[in-house]
């Protein structure tokens, strides 16, 4: 049987503190009683080399907004920012586990729905291999291959459950004198069990003719779909 089959980036923002002015209204009032004449002519302004607005002040090359200041190439929201970083907490997350590795077995199925009443006329074991090979591929992908056909893809979703591709069965029916082929397709979904060693889940199938059919539609109405509850355990 043949199967074949995306971190979020953070936005950052900064903002610039506004700095204080200092009032004059009585500047002139100062002057002509002389109380503050020096330190308002003595020609050493408020804003200069040594102010609050200067090079060394709060909003200057040091100061809270600077190069090296809460936001700067340092800070919180710098380039070796917080918690969304590389190594932050939200940033990837471990994938979900995967069965185990080895052969597996098929421990029960349960026909479920079947429109053309397809049983009556193939055993619905047919449709399901009794024997499996599960395998790695990748974090979030392992390979499922029934009774020795080539594997294909399962792929893991959210917590524990899994999809695996849609796979296609073609079986001549020349033996029997009839240029036909019956097409069934399956795929099987489901969930994997806590200890990794159980794959519980439906296999969907779906029961077509390609050829010369007319003689089965006089008892089958193609497409039939079938659904078979399904149970794998790892040996």
């Amino acid at each position: 049987m043949r199967w074949t089959t995306s971190v979020v980036g953070g936005v950052l923002a900064a903002g610039l503190s506004a700095g204080c002015v200092e009032s004059v209204a009585d500047r002139d009032k100062a002057d002509a009683t002389g109380g503050n004449g020096t330190a308002q002519d003595s020609g050493e302004p408020d804003d200069g080399a040594d102010g609050s607005d200067s090079a060394d002040g709060s909003d200057g090359a040091d100061g809270s907004d600077g190069a090296d200041g809460s936001d700067g190439a340092d800070g919180s929201d710098g380039t070796d920012g917080g918690a969304d970083g590389a190594d932050g907490s939200e940033g990837g997350e471990d994938p979900p586990p995967l069965p185990v590795e080895g052969a597996w077995s098929r421990s029960t199925y349960t026909v479920v729905q079947d429109d053309c009443n397809v049983a009556a006329f193939q055993d619905p074991a047919d449709f399901v291999a009794e024997r499996w090979v599960v395998s790695h591929v990748d974090p979030l992908t392992f390979a499922l291959a029934a009774d020795g056909d080539a594997a294909g893809d399962c792929v893991m979703a959210e917590g524990d459950e899994f999809t695996c591709a849609t796979a296609q069965l073609r079986q001549d029916l020349s033996s029997i004198g009839i240029s036909a082929e019956i097409v069934i397709d399956t795929s099987f979904s489901g969930v994997l069990s806590e200890d990794l060693r159980e794959l519980d889940g439906a296999n969907a199938v779906t029961v077509t003719c390609d050829g010369d059919c007319w003689l089965l539609e006089t008892v089958l109405a193609f497409p039939c779909p079938m659904t078979i509850d399904l149970t794998l355990t790892a040996d």
